[in-house]
């Protein structure tokens, strides 16, 4: 019956794409799933009025809760999968449950440095979401995987925290993933190959690369915002609950430690530029304007201080 996202009923013609979703709130103690079922075409073509439903499912006792009114049909559709979903999938569900708690209890009381908050570091959400290091800081997290022309690469999105700095942007890092074999030994290596800025209204931008060509940074970030248009609204929310972390992050820390650092930091603003598929020199000074357009210095703002090696 089930094989994996998608799912046949005995009754109907067409498979069910299934999506699951928890509850976001860290303190709930709900214990259930919400599944979106969505119907989709065996062929490459689009259905124009797919059929979609939801249920809400008790993880522990695999029962629905409080169902709504709907088709004859459709009820027999979320009988028949309640009935015969198998334990293993079953499972699965109940793991991505406790890991999505873990998530937001992490979300929930991350705190940032107020001097990063103030300076517009940007943070990266691989960190908000995972007790693992970034790539970008010699770790392992991430938070998007891309295909561009049979080469794989890995994306961390970043954001300014500060809450005063209106930027509407996301900065996106992308890492290639490199195989090679000497004869005796294949090897897998994550490199750096560029930082680009993508504006929530704008134009993008390569801002900084790594030992990658325009040419080849412009096609892959171009690539990416055609391919994965549908994660913008989701990079708008996590833009804001970034500056969520900043606010907070500043009022739990002393009034009199902000204010210092105000006064060291001087002015953020959120003016900022955007050029045509503008590029960082590759020796740019860490005490010079970013190349990005932000109005800090490079080293607050795009400079990258935990390179991977090449």
């Amino acid at each position: 019956m089930e094989l994996g996202n998608v799912v046949r009923f005995s009754t109907h013609p067409r498979p069910f794409l299934v999506r699951d979703t928890y509850c976001g709130n860290p303190d709930c103690t709900c214990n259930e799933v919400f599944l979106t079922f969505t119907e989709v075409a065996d062929s490459d073509r689009s259905l124009r009025t797919p059929v979609s439903f939801t249920i809400r499912v008790d993880l522990e006792s695999w029962q629905e809760g409080e169902p709504p009114e709907r088709s004859a049909e459709v009820a027999a559709w979320v009988r028949e999968f309640l009935d015969q979903c198998p334990s293993t999938r079953r499972a699965e569900f109940k793991t991505s449950y406790e890991e999505g708690r873990r998530i937001a209890k992490r979300r929930a009381e991350y705190m940032l440095d107020v001097d990063e908050v103030l300076e517009g570091a940007l943070v990266s959400y691989a960190n908000i979401l995972s007790e693992q290091k970034p790539l970008s800081e010699g770790g392992s997290a991430y938070t998007f995987d891309f295909l561009h022309q049979g080469r794989e690469y890995l994306v961390e999105d970043r954001y300014c925290p500060n809450p005063h700095c209106d930027c509407q942007e996301v900065h996106l890092e992308f890492f290639e993933v490199v195989s090679s074999d000497d004869g005796k030994q294949p090897r897998v290596g994550i490199y750096q190959r560029f930082l680009g800025r993508v504006p929530f209204a704008g134009q993008w931008t390569v801002v900084e690369r790594m030992k990658c060509r325009l040419a080849e940074a412009n096609a892959v970030l171009s690539a990416w915002c055609k391919e994965c248009r549908d994660h913008l609204e989701m990079l708008k929310d996590r833009y804001r609950e970034v500056k969520e972390i900043g606010q907070r992050s500043l009022e739990a820390a002393p009034t009199r430690q902000v204010s210092s650092l105000q006064a060291t930091s001087g002015p953020i603003t959120g003016d900022v530029s955007v050029g045509d598929h503008a590029v960082a020199s590759a020796k740019v000074g860490r005490n010079a304007p970013c190349p990005c357009g932000s109005g800090k210095k490079y080293k607050k703002c795009c400079w990258r201080r935990h390179a991977l090696p090449v």
